[in-house]
């Protein structure tokens, strides 16, 4: 059985990624408040401890980032859907 890179060409890694959403149209005060405590969380000993004690890899990215990965992330699942001909 060949692995999705030798039968299409394409190179797709994927691993887990955990964030956070909210409806559109959130008021942006709001959502500062969100990202200001998400933030305040993320900088904690506790929770890199946590993290760090079940093995996950850490990267932070704030809202914007976070809604550019999510759109590159998105557009290289259906690359990679479409060449094996599970999308079109």
């Amino acid at each position: 059985m060949p692995t999705t890179g030798e039968a299409t060409g394409h190179k797709w890694h994927k691993g887990v990624w955990r964030g956070f959403a909210a409806p559109k149209g959130l008021p942006k005060e709001i959502a500062a408040q969100y990202e200001t405590a998400i933030k305040k969380i993320w900088d904690s000993a506790e929770f890199k401890e946590f993290m760090n004690r079940r093995g996950f890899d850490m990267i932070y990215l704030d809202s914007a980032g976070f809604a550019e990965f999510m759109k590159a992330d998105n557009e290289d699942n259906g690359k990679a859907l479409k060449s094996l001909g599970l999308a079109k």
